[in-house]
């Protein structure tokens, strides 16, 4: 049975504050080595909320609104993203299970995933 890494928990127990769980991940992501722009886009009900990534090698910087071409992007419903913040699903799985899309990088992807997931799992599929 293949494990796909989860991300480190990004919240308290019982804590629902998506904006700490983007600040925590941006934590995750310094130090990443890359120069590039992620995206996440989170389906709220009708609304769509917006957390970019500047990565600058060592440094991560975090905004709320969107930018037009990120090197990666990543959409998918608030409900499944607490399950991914709070370390109970795999990005990967949920990616496979189509509740997660991918645009863009999916190498970047698969290194920032290396950073703020656990180690020891796999961190990139196909497909």
């Amino acid at each position: 049975m293949v494990t796909y890494a989860k991300l480190r928990p990004l919240m308290e127990p019982h804590q629902e504050d998506l904006d700490q769980t983007f600040q925590r991940l941006a934590h995750s992501l310094q130090d990443s080595g890359k120069r590039a722009t992620v995206q996440c886009t989170i389906l709220v009900g009708n609304a769509s909320r917006h957390w970019t990534f500047s990565l600058e090698r060592s440094v991560c910087r975090l905004q709320s609104k969107p930018v037009k071409k990120p090197d990666l992007e990543i959409i998918t419903r608030d409900t499944t993203w607490w399950e991914i913040a709070e370390g109970r699903v795999s990005p990967l799985e949920a990616f496979r299970q189509g509740r997660l899309r991918i645009l863009g990088d999916t190498e970047l992807g698969s290194h920032l995933l290396k950073l703020a997931g656990d180690s020891g799992a796999v961190t990139f599929c196909k497909g």
